[in-house]
């Protein structure tokens, strides 16, 4: 039988886990701690000796000595590292340098080769652009000449039309100005003139029926007839104001003639007596002008009828004295603006002859910088 040891421990976590083994491992740590408390104990003991000192100072020095030589040594390897990365650069550099030299050689070969092939195309190009010249102006010489053989042939039938009108005209200007001297002559220029009027209404009014009545008693010289208008027409080729017997006659065929609702008492050359250019009357219920100077202007005859087409498609009552003061107070007002229409289109005529001439002289210009007669 075994003998058994009680022992009295402190509790502690380290005392807790020793109560936990069992006997036989309880042994076995007690053992080992024993023996190791013993031998640490003995190194303690000699740790107090010089010789103790002495190893330690010794382990001191190796440690410093070896540091020291590590430190050196890594010195060292720095410095063959840089030395190292140095000649490294350097053979990069050299590397690179190589080639750059070895591309631009290369390239530059190939670079005079493509020079040398610009060079060649460009000639190629030279000659080809002297031939197209050679062609273009091969072409237009003979353009050219074409276009001066045709404007030759033209200007001979251009030359040939223009001699032939400029010699009609120039026989309707003699046969005119004949009729004029004809026209102005006192002993017959009561007939010409009425067969003057008679060619200018039949010019100004192609669809109008116009009789002539110069011949029959009390009817006057014309009687114009279209749309509404039944106009009876009085020529007078005086030189002299028309005096006032002749008003009478013309008042008087004015009230004979019922078939007529209007009436123009025209002189050709003069003004009339007691009467205003353009005053307008009513006689026996009708409308009448009396027109100064009509060889002046022909057109004051087309605006009478338009003015007598107005009246009378207006259906007024020119029985009402109201109305009839109106219509002779806006007369003047009418001709004045009529004036300024005939004004106005006489300088947009010449504004635009003016725009012709200097279009012509920018084609003319035109003209001359392609060589190309106008």
């Amino acid at each position: 039988m075994t003998d058994i040891v009680e022992l009295i421990l402190k509790k502690n976590n380290v005392t807790t886990e020793f109560m936990k083994l069992n006997m036989e491992e309880k042994m076995k740590v007690l053992e080992l701690g024993l023996n190791s408390f013993k031998s640490v104990n003995d190194k303690m003991l000699s740790w107090n000796n010089k010789e103790w000192e002495d190893t330690m100072k010794s382990l001191k020095k190796e440690i410093k000595d070896l540091k020291k030589e590590k430190k050196e040594k890594l010195q060292e390897k720095e410095k063959e590292m840089m030395i190292f990365m140095k000649k490294t650069e350097e053979e990069n550099e050299n590397m690179r340098i190589k080639i750059k030299k070895h591309t631009e050689l290369r390239y530059k070969n190939e670079l005079e080769l493509k020079e040398e092939k610009i060079v060649n195309l460009e000639q190629k190009l030279d000659a080809k652009r002297e031939e197209i010249t050679g062609i273009a102006q091969k072409i237009y010489q003979e353009f050219e000449e074409k276009m001066e053989k045709k404007e030759k042939r033209n200007e001979e039938k251009i030359n040939k039309i223009v001699e032939r009108y400029e010699g009609k005209l120039k026989e309707e200007m003699d046969k005119r100005e004949k009729g004029l001297v004809h026209l102005n002559n006192s002993t017959i220029k009561g007939q010409d003139g009425e067969l003057f009027i008679f060619g200018e209404l039949n010019r100004r009014f192609p669809k109008a029926e116009i009789e002539d009545t110069h011949k029959q008693a009390n009817r006057g010289d014309f009687i114009l007839k279209e749309g509404a208008v039944n106009m009876l027409i009085e020529i007078k080729n005086y030189t002299k104001n028309v005096i006032k017997p002749e008003i009478t006659k013309f008042y008087k065929d004015i009230h004979i003639n019922k078939d007529v609702n209007c009436g123009i008492l025209i002189s050709l050359k003069s003004g009339i007596c007691a009467k205003k250019d353009f005053q307008f009357e009513i006689r026996d219920g009708k409308p009448v002008l009396f027109l100064h100077k009509v060889m002046d202007n022909m057109k004051h005859i087309e605006f009478a009828r338009s003015f007598f087409n107005l009246i009378l498609n207006a259906g007024l009552d020119l029985s009402n004295k109201e109305i009839c003061d109106k219509i002779k107070n806006d007369v003047p007002s009418i001709k004045k603006n009529w004036n300024k229409i005939r004004q106005k289109i006489k300088k947009f005529q010449v504004d635009m002859m003016g725009l012709v001439e200097t279009q012509e002289g920018l084609m003319l210009n035109f003209f001359n910088l392609l060589k190309i007669k106008y």
